[in-house]
């Protein structure tokens, strides 16, 4: 399920933001 969190984080937050989507 990690996967699926990471990518709604990017959806989200279409940021580069790596530190964030690592949680």
């Amino acid at each position: 399920l990690a996967q699926l969190t990471g990518i709604a984080a990017i959806l989200r937050f279409p940021l580069p933001d790596l530190e964030d989507i690592e949680m």
